[in-house]
């Protein structure tokens, strides 16, 4: 199971260093993702972390005193209400007590610090593992070995506890700005680039490839099709090629409600608006140049000449 460590400021991110080790020593299938250490060097961060909390089936919020309003963890927090099942993410209060919790934080389950409260979470955890669940007797026999590290490294953090400016926390500017980014690439769910490195599921999948400008068709893994933007120039082309993919031996009604899906993301990427408010805007054939951002309606001597 994969479990996102939401973390800001110095003592959250220490107490997810130790939580991203210790977690998998007590459930060997859990896999803690912590974004300091898992975004691989040259990798996009914003993608990369965008892919991790759609692949997150579990979420912890870390809260200490300093980050219980950095909007950092307001926004991990949403974008995990959003991406997980409701009951599937907590809050982890290191240092600070229930009452310190405030705004939409509070409307998650609290969990203390404590020996009882850990315990509960990792009950709670794996519950949700299915095949991969541990008899409870097993579960309280690792944990009871493995807690007094746990406890021994969260007192390490108490006893070095120093006074943190507002400096030390992410810089706010450049939170908003990842965050805008990051959303966008979740948003986008049928657009790619080119360069970038997470694996992208490519299993029955209509796809935008940006760095290329074409929408790529997949049967299964393999790539059956594609069709540039620049083939896609006016309504009537739009509707036109519709039909022919729809008559490919490979082609599911799942490709065709894909496809218009990725017309929706194009058409909201390169004009901020539906494909419907693009390609036929009350019912109008419209030529469309999609480079130049440029849409306008065609006359019907353009529309007869297309003919």
């Amino acid at each position: 199971m994969n479990i996102f460590l939401s973390w800001s400021g110095d003592q959250s991110k220490k107490v997810a260093e130790i939580l991203k080790v210790w977690l998998p020593s007590v459930i060997q299938s859990l896999k803690p993702f912590y974004s300091s250490t898992d975004i691989k060097k040259g990798k996009r961060w914003d993608g990369e972390l965008s892919k991790s909390l759609n692949d997150t089936e579990f979420g912890i919020i870390i809260l200490t005193e300093e980050n219980r309003t950095a909007p950092w963890i307001m926004f991990e927090a949403g974008a995990l209400a959003k991406n997980i099942e409701t009951g599937r993410v907590c809050t982890l209060l290191f240092d600070i007590k229930d009452t310190d919790v405030v705004g939409p934080l509070s409307s998650f389950q609290n969990t203390k610090s404590t020996k009882k409260d850990i315990l509960k979470l990792l009950e709670d955890i794996n519950e949700t593992l299915a095949e991969n669940k541990i008899s409870k007797e097993v579960l309280i026999r690792v944990f009871e070995k493995m807690w007094p590290d746990l406890e021994t490294e969260f007192t390490k953090i108490l006893d070095s506890k120093k006074v943190k400016t507002k400096e030390e926390l992410r810089p706010e500017r450049e939170l908003i700005e990842e965050s805008l980014r990051i959303l966008r690439n979740m948003h986008f769910r049928h657009t790619v680039f080119s360069n970038t490195d997470f694996e992208f599921d490519r299993h029955d999948k209509v796809i935008f490839d940006k760095e290329s400008e074409a929408i790529l068709f997949y049967s299964g893994e393999d790539e059956e099709y594609w069709i540039g933007l620049d083939q896609l120039n006016n309504t009537a082309e739009v509707i036109d090629f519709i039909f022919q993919v729809a008559g490919k031996s490979w082609c599911k009604s799942k490709h065709i409600k894909e496809f218009v899906d990725c017309l929706n993301e194009i058409s909201n990427l390169y004009f901020d608006t539906s494909a419907q408010g693009v390609i036929c805007p009350y019912g109008s054939f419209m030529k469309i140049d999609w480079n130049k951002r440029e849409k306008a309606r065609l006359t019907l001597l353009e529309s007869s000449a297309s003919e």
